[in-house]
């Protein structure tokens, strides 16, 4: 075995460890994305609607700004302090995290249905779906999309960049959107691409069997 297959055997047996250890976990819970969606939305159309109605100088444009980097802010500050709450739990790591980009967008292809995953894969594939579902993702994407969008709003100096930070956290919501029905629709064994069948998840009647067993 060469240098490259030996540390890419050791990346993917770390990412079937964790991903073991996420499919025996308790399911994480799953958020409102729609509705998460929707705020957000209904958010950035209020600075809008502000940034239009209101004098670039106006106590009206300055109140609704910092509304909402206040708003912006603590989503990203609660969703940071998950996450350095969840680096306790092994079974919250992000099961890819070992991976390289090229392995990573393999699992995803497999997730949108677009490949096959071999049989010794499927475990990552699973338990990375499991982690994109909870959509968790979109809180501190959206945070950031709020928190941009009202410094924008205020007409700082340099508020051109913040209006395309914005802009980047608005695409990054949608695809982060995207990717949790993606996620949940493949564990539910619902193709997402209809040129490809879900696919076969060889860990469940094993997972089904030791619970009956237990």
């Amino acid at each position: 075995m060469t240098d490259t297959a030996a540390r890419a055997a050791s990346r993917w047996a770390l990412a079937e460890e964790r991903a073991r250890l996420v499919l025996d976990a308790q399911p994480p819970r799953r958020l409102p994305i729609a509705t998460l969606t929707v705020a957000f939305a209904a958010a950035v159309l209020a600075l809008i609607a502000a940034a239009l109605v209101f004098a670039p100088d106006s106590d009206g444009r300055w109140v609704a700004a910092t509304v909402g980097v206040g708003v912006g802010f603590a989503v990203v500050i609660l969703d940071s302090s998950r996450t350095f709450r969840s680096s306790r739990h092994p079974e919250r790591l992000p099961v890819t995290r070992s991976l390289s980009g090229r392995e990573r967008h393999a699992v995803d292809r497999a997730i949108r249905g677009r490949a096959d995953a071999p049989d010794e894969r499927l475990d990552v594939v699973r338990a990375t779906a499991v982690q994109s579902s909870s959509g968790r993702a979109l809180l501190s994407t959206g945070g950031w999309l709020v928190l941009m969008t009202s410094v924008a709003v205020s007409s700082i100096f340099f508020w051109p960049l913040y209006l395309a930070a914005a802009i980047a956290a608005a695409v990054a919501v949608g695809f982060g959107f995207r990717d949790v029905v993606v996620a949940r629709r493949y564990l539910t064994g619902d193709p997402v691409d209809p040129r490809s069948g879900p696919l076969p998840d060889r860990n469940r009647a094993t997972r089904s069997g030791r619970s009956a067993g237990s």
